[in-house]
């Protein structure tokens, strides 16, 4: 399932490339942004430690067309949660402890974006693309055979969709945006997860088009 939503994502990066429409566009577009970060995945949210902040920066340039851009963005988030009771997750066997857990997360995208104009001032986009994303875990925790100190990274593949609405003062643009994105699932620890590191973002971006 997860393999044919990311080959989706992936069309729509192919499609995004088809239409091409005129209207008054920057030549570049460069951005600050911060977002409230959720990860999806059950096994994250037994660890509680699946909300944080997201803090990134993006660049888009013109391409073909007026309307659609090719970019680049790259950010960092990070959770943590602490949890008590009898907890399972990425590969262990269900064990009482209580663990304090944080995790880095560091998405590097290639969006395609194509703009929309709805009025001089506001315009709206959307877009999405593949990714490569790091995803690094750190737990402190105590069970009933002790004390222990885990940690671990991978990387994964994925793609993300996303959405944004924009207003424009001047060479400056301030907005807000919805993503969703989709990874394979994580080698940590030694063992094949079957958790993703799929995350939804919501939050604004102030940049600055030239």
């Amino acid at each position: 399932m997860k393999k044919k939503l990311l080959l989706a994502v992936l069309l729509c990066f192919a499609v995004l490339a088809a239409p091409c429409a005129q209207a008054d566009t920057p030549d570049v577009d460069v951005a600050l942004k911060v977002d409230y970060f959720h990860f999806t995945d059950s096994q994250i949210k037994t660890l509680n430690a699946d909300d944080g902040v997201y803090i990134g920066v993006e660049a888009y340039k013109r391409l073909f067309c007026p309307n659609l851009y090719l970019g680049l963005a790259a950010g960092w988030a990070g959770t943590s949660g602490s949890v008590s009771g009898v907890v399972s997750g990425f590969g262990f066997e269900p064990a009482f402890l209580s663990a304090n857990s944080s995790i880095d997360y560091v998405p590097i995208e290639f969006n395609l974006k194509y703009v929309i104009p709805i009025s001089p001032c506001f315009n709206f986009a959307f877009g999405g693309g593949p990714s490569i994303n790091y995803f690094s875990i750190s737990s402190d925790t105590v069970t009933n055979a002790g004390s222990v100190h885990l940690s671990d990274s991978d990387w994964v593949w994925g793609g993300q969709f996303f959405a944004e609405l924009n207003y424009n003062i001047s060479n400056w643009v301030v907005g807000i945006d919805l993503k969703y994105q989709l990874t394979e699932d994580l080698h940590l620890f030694g063992v094949d997860t079957q958790a993703g590191a799929d995350n939804f973002r919501a939050g604004g971006r102030v940049g600055f088009k030239f």
